[in-house]
């Protein structure tokens, strides 16, 4: 790192150190120099037989480089050097020599200690050099093709880079941003894509390290509030008792015969659950796992199977396939509509099912509802507020 050392006098002359005392309270019993707000590197050297504390401003970065030099011109031995927080008496941590530091709230207090005699103790503080690596990112879905990407403003940036991964692990070597400003939007993906951000800070002196990695993924119509069945991909039974479609809060169906009520948002998917069997009734879209491992959603049903009645069980089931639809991975039996029973209402249900299995890999997910016969017993079911988790 490249310093510009100015000169300040030593601290020798009474008067000197009795101002110094005067205008900046002593902590610890110790003298405090206040560099703060100063636009370059500064230097303190300390001539005194008992602990100097030098206080850096909250944002800078400061690093220290400490020499000293006994009577018998040989190099002193160098104590402790902490660094307090100005709000909190207790240490922080222990500073090296040489090594790069970053202030945080507050002022961060530099206290250099000195066992012995030494005749002129050099702490630089260096308010130039690279910056600290960015803190707070955040991935948030803003639509069905963009992410908000945001970052915490880094000490002595001038402007950032975000790099992109389809991976926790990749290599980020994709920049998806250049530029001054702590936020931008990914646009252009595809609904459900997860994707990977980290961010470096820049400024003359080089750049930062990389932030740590976090992950977002764009709104795929999990909970069907696009008010239709946009993202999905729907094949129906035939003659259903009505037919799959997206509904609002507050309407009346033939089953209930009172208001939709959604769990979450102003819409619900909403079919019969009955037709001209036997047949099936899926629902299905491809989606990016991500480092999800659970798939979870909310849905209730009511049927009549007693009425006919009906002679063989309905399911409901969740598939997991291959991206596009083919070949079966995995599948779980979520509920079953029992032949002769009645259940007008069984209230919201959670279903879920494990997905760790396709960590980080597209697949597709269908819901998948089995009439075994021909209008066996009127019933209706919803389904709402999808997951992965």
């Amino acid at each position: 790192m490249r310093h510009t050392r100015r000169s300040i006098e030593k601290v020798t002359r009474p008067h000197f150190l009795l101002a110094t005392i005067a205008l900046a309270a002593t902590l610890y019993g110790c003298p405090q120099f206040a560099l703060s707000g100063l636009l370059g590197p500064s230097i303190v050297d300390i001539n005194l037989e008992e602990p100097a504390t030098v206080v850096v401003s909250a944002g800078s970065t400061f690093q220290l480089e400490l020499t000293g030099v006994t009577d018998e011109g040989e190099i002193a031995n160098i104590g402790d050097i902490a660094w307090w927080d100005s709000s909190d008496s207790s240490v922080v941590s222990v500073l090296g020599d040489g090594n790069l530091y970053a202030a945080g709230l507050g002022e961060a207090l530099v206290r250099a200690v000195v066992e012995g005699y030494a005749d002129g103790i050099t702490v630089v503080v260096a308010t130039e050099g690279a910056p600290p690596a960015p803190s707070g990112l955040q991935v948030a879905e803003s639509g069905l093709s963009t992410l908000d990407v945001r970052w915490d403003a880094s000490a002595l940036a001038d402007a950032y880079a975000v790099y992109m991964d389809t991976i926790p692990g990749g290599g980020f070597t994709t920049m998806a941003y250049s530029g001054p400003n702590t936020s931008f939007t990914d646009s252009d993906l595809k609904p459900g894509e997860v994707r990977y951000y980290r961010v470096q800070a820049f400024n003359s002196e080089g750049g930062s390290p990389l932030s740590a990695a976090r992950w977002g993924r764009t709104y795929f119509n999990r909970d069907f509030e696009l008010g239709d069945l946009s993202g999905w991909t729907l094949l129906d039974i035939d003659s259903p008792f009505y037919g799959m479609e997206v509904v609002p809060s507050g309407k009346v169906t033939p089953w209930y015969n009172q208001p939709i009520s959604p769990i979450q948002g102003d819409f619900v998917a909403l079919h019969g659950f009955e037709g001209a069997g036997p047949g099936t009734i899926t629902l299905g879209a491809d989606i990016d796992v991500g480092p999800s491992t659970q798939l979870r959603f909310q849905y209730r049903l009511g049927y009549d199977l007693a009425l006919i009645p009906a002679i063989l069980d309905r399911d409901f089931s969740v598939n997991i396939r291959l991206a596009g639809g083919a070949g079966l991975l995995d599948t779980a039996l979520i509920h079953t509509a029992t032949a002769g029973v009645e259940e007008p209402d069984t209230g919201w249900l959670t279903g879920t099912m494990d997905i760790s299995s396709f960590v980080h890999t597209t697949v597709w997910v269908e819901f998948e509802w089995r009439v075994p016969e021909n209008a066996s017993g009127p019933a209706e079911f919803q389904l709402d507020d999808i997951r992965l988790e």
